[in-house]
């Protein structure tokens, strides 16, 4: 029972991690009879002018996104350390909770790897075409 609810927990964070990060420019101004102006404006979002401003604002959309990743894989640590300390010398539990470790693990670099590749790319396009100057 455990098993399942620890499963649907993350299945409902993936599900429900990209309504976060919805941006105002995506709904159709008439989804809000015509004030979508005005809800922007009070939300404090943007207008984006230019193609390099939508880039930017793609960009900060994935940094967020890498940031709850981060959250989800501290999350996915403590429940396999709850797992791996109540598993009472259960060598199945205690091989399961050393898997999901070394898989939470193996994820965080993974996602560290690629924040790092994709900052010193965008830095090197940003000093390659002088944007953000």
């Amino acid at each position: 029972m455990f098993k399942k609810i620890i499963i649907f927990l993350n299945l409902a964070i993936l599900v429900l991690m990209p309504a976060f990060y919805a941006s105002a420019a995506a709904v159709e101004d008439k989804g809000f009879g015509g004030n979508l102006n005005v809800i922007a404006n009070e939300s404090e979002y943007k207008q984006i002018e230019s193609p390099q401003q939508e880039f930017s604002v793609y960009i900060g959309a994935l940094i967020a996104f890498t940031g709850m990743l981060g959250i989800f894989i501290l999350a996915q640590i403590l429940i396999a350390s709850y797992e791996y300390m109540t598993a009472q010398g259960n060598e199945e539990k205690v091989t399961t909770a050393r898997k999901r470790i070394r898989n939470v693990i193996i994820a965080a670099v993974i996602l560290v790897t690629g924040y790092l590749i994709s900052s010193v790319i965008i830095k090197w396009g940003m000093d390659f075409t002088g944007y953000g100057r």
